[in-house]
């Protein structure tokens, strides 16, 4: 699971930064994910993500019951 860290517009966030090269903003049609855990291959590793990749969304967390 991934979360967005950034949408199209946005500045390129801190931990995403080298592996986006030279943009500064985040394309149209792109997103900066990034993952709980520091090797989850993500937009550190790989820059922005397509938008159509996107599979889902969390609307809220579940309590324990």
């Amino acid at each position: 699971m991934k979360r967005v860290a950034a949408l199209p517009g946005d500045p390129i966030p801190e931990p995403a930064r080298k592996a986006s090269g030279t943009l500064r903003t985040v394309p149209d049609g792109t997103l900066i994910v990034l993952g709980d855990n520091k090797a989850s291959h993500d937009s550190r590793l790989a820059g922005p993500y397509p938008a159509t990749h996107l599979l889902g969304r969390t609307l809220r967390k579940l309590s324990p019951t």
